[in-house]
């Protein structure tokens, strides 16, 4: 009868009560119906800090952190209720983080730990954990198999770390990776905030005999600002940060909303080159074995004079005089310098000196300077930086998402970074890759992740 119960075969009238006989059971029920007894939740309570520790293991994780970490070791103090979270690369460098806490708490709290209550895991169980309770005489307790929940404190802890520290990701809109500083991050709040089980007190102030000072918390994700002092060249120099003003830099932004649909509604400008002639560029670079660099412009700047006088409203916060501000002074310009402005592509400039060219193609504040004649370049980087702030970023690598590689082959562009960073921002990196160019008016065509640029001089002309 698929062993069911007595008292349902009885009820049911397959038998009767005189069939069955006293002190019969059946051997096959326990097997196929055992369960366990409940748990209750354990009162118990370490009179004295550090009496008795929680320790446990989460991970090993699939995505690693910053400092690829992948998993972490909890320990709870059963008496405070403390939480204390170590990262760890690797289960097995939980000895050396069990090793630090014992030290951590013999000098700053002159108490050494009497018992340590873990689970079965092997890394605990290691002859140099086992050498170092031993040495320091502390007894070792660990669950019985397949039974977590004698170790539950911890584990109930592990819960409470992933969800807060999840919140937390989540609320400042952090990569994955930054899991790690979020557990962190959760261990440092959870042991600030009161508990019922300490009489609405906090572990901290059980630990440490104190109340917590909430005045430096801040949000995770919050505006903040670091100073950055300035490099020092001089080694005996002191290379402790002051406070003080590195350097004065605003930022003028003429409004420009005032512009008449029909009558220079259209009428804008911006110095940025087409990719067609950053290609054709670089393929006389190639053909002909100049020279190529870049630079980039500290701070932003027009590369056109001003043939009219341009009136402006104060911007908040500054006390205009009674005059009118007008901004009517050119900037120095590239064709002041004896350059000459192409009519196909007004960011590309070239001059000629003697045998030499030089062209500089302008990006809004990235250059290009090439030219056929190194000792030119090395003269228009020193004009330039005369009149701007200029960062000279050495041999070109990289420019308008493509990279850059010279060879004795030829210029190789990729944009592969270009492609990944895409990837990222519409979380599509886990995404087959697939070899072929497609598009609805040419068939597939297998493509390779670079471009040689090693053209002939008919190309050129033509």
């Amino acid at each position: 009868m698929g062993h069911a119960s007595v008292h349902k075969l009885i009820n049911s009238g397959c038998i009767i009560k005189t069939d069955t006989k006293e002190g019969r059971v059946c051997v096959v029920c326990p097997m196929a119906k055992f369960t366990k007894l409940p748990y209750h939740l354990s009162t118990s309570h370490a009179a004295e800090i550090f009496h008795l520790i929680y320790v446990d293991i989460w991970g090993v994780y699939r995505v690693e952190t910053r400092g690829k970490h992948r998993c972490f070791l909890t320990i709870v103090d059963d008496c405070s209720r403390n939480t204390w979270v170590h990262l760890l690369k690797e289960k097995s460098d939980a000895f050396k983080a069990i090793e630090e806490f014992m030290l951590m708490v013999k000098n700053q709290f002159n108490k050494t730990v009497k018992i340590i209550r873990s689970d079965n895991g092997m890394e605990f169980e290691d002859h140099r954990c086992q050498a170092l309770f031993g040495a320091l005489g502390i007894v070792h307790q660990t669950s019985c198999v397949g039974r977590p929940q004698q170790n539950g404190r911890v584990e109930r802890k592990h819960h409470n770390i992933l969800e807060m520290g999840r919140a937390l990701r989540f609320q400042a809109g952090l990569p994955l990776h930054f899991w790690g500083d979020c557990v962190l991050t959760t261990a440092y709040i959870t042991n600030r905030l009161p508990t019922p089980i300490l009489k609405n007190r906090t572990p901290y102030e059980i630990l440490h005999k104190i109340k917590p000072d909430y005045s430096q918390m801040k949000a995770v994700g919050c505006l903040a600002f670091a100073y950055n002092p300035s490099l020092i060249k001089d080694k005996s120099q002191a290379r402790r940060a002051d406070g003080s003003k590195e350097r004065d830099k605003a930022r003028l932004v003429v409004l420009g909303n005032k512009q008449q649909y029909g009558v220079d509604y259209a009428e804008t400008f911006a110095p940025v080159a087409k990719l067609t002639t950053v290609r054709s560029l670089l393929a006389v670079v190639s053909l002909e074995g100049w020279h190529a660099y870049q630079m980039d412009v500290k701070n932003a700047f027009l590369h056109w004079d001003l043939n009219e006088t341009v009136y402006m409203k104060p911007p908040p916060g500054y006390i205009a005089p009674n005059t009118p501000l007008t901004t009517n002074q050119g900037y120095s310009s590239l064709k002041a310098h004896g350059f000459n402005q192409s009519k196909v592509d007004y960011s590309l400039f070239t001059k000629l000196a003697s045998q030499s060219f030089i062209f500089v193609l302008v990006y809004v504040d990235d250059l290009i300077l090439a030219s056929n004649n190194i000792h030119l370049i090395q003269e228009t980087k020193a004009w330039l930086s005369s009149l701007f702030h200029m960062k000279d970023l050495g041999s070109l690598s990289y420019f308008l998402g493509i990279e850059v590689a010279r060879t004795s082959q030829g210029i190789f562009l990729s944009q592969k970074k270009y492609v990944t960073d895409l990837l990222k921002e519409f979380h599509m990196t886990k995404c087959n890759a697939f070899p072929w160019h497609h598009t609805s008016n040419s068939p597939p065509q297998l493509v390779t992740p670079y471009l040689i640029l090693k053209p002939s001089k008919d190309w050129l002309e033509n």
